[in-house]
């Protein structure tokens, strides 16, 4: 029953990810990920910036999908738990042994999840290394830092479920 909740929670912090992408381009489409431009670069001088409905849209349709698909469900699974177990699959392992596997899965995750926590600014760098400009602004900067630091908190609760798979299996 702890699975489901801890995998429901990794999975709500999952779909706050992606509503972030789509908040971000409702609400400031701006200070969105740059997107890679093939060709010659051209120059559009203009007094005030372009409203980008299609961007604002397409937003507001992926948070509101992100929100009834993946969010909901996943409020679910913390608050009220259902018995049954998740499950990894079957082994290929005899039933008795230990699932190292799993430990060097959880062990990884960890590690990843703890780099994105709290080294989140060279994943950022690499992120806008297509408009490196748009760093410049610290509300940019600090908006994409904390879109990493939740990927890394997301990750972290996620490697608690091969952890748990390894304990499991000791006994």
């Amino acid at each position: 029953m702890l699975e489901n909740q801890i995998f429901g929670f990794a999975l709500l912090l999952g779909s706050l990810l992606f509503m972030f992408h789509g908040c971000v381009l409702l609400f400031s489409p701006s200070r969105y990920l740059p997107m890679y431009t093939w060709g010659q670069s051209t120059i559009i001088l203009v007094r005030k910036p372009p409203f980008e409905f299609w961007k604002r849209l397409g937003g507001l349709l992926l948070s509101a999908a992100i929100f009834l698909v993946f969010t909901l469900p996943a409020i679910s699974m913390v608050f009220v738990p259902k018995g049954d177990g998740i499950t990894s699959g079957n082994s290929p392992l005899p039933r008795d042994t230990a699932r190292w596997d799993m430990l060097g899965l959880g062990l990884f995750s960890l590690l990843c999840g703890y780099i994105l926590l709290f080294r989140p600014q060279s994943s950022v760098e690499m992120m806008f290394s297509a408009d490196k400009s748009k760093l410049q602004d610290a509300t940019t900067r600090k908006l994409w830092t904390l879109y990493v630091r939740l990927g890394g908190a997301c990750i972290l609760a996620w490697s608690l479920l091969p952890m748990g798979e390894f304990i499991k299996s000791l006994r």
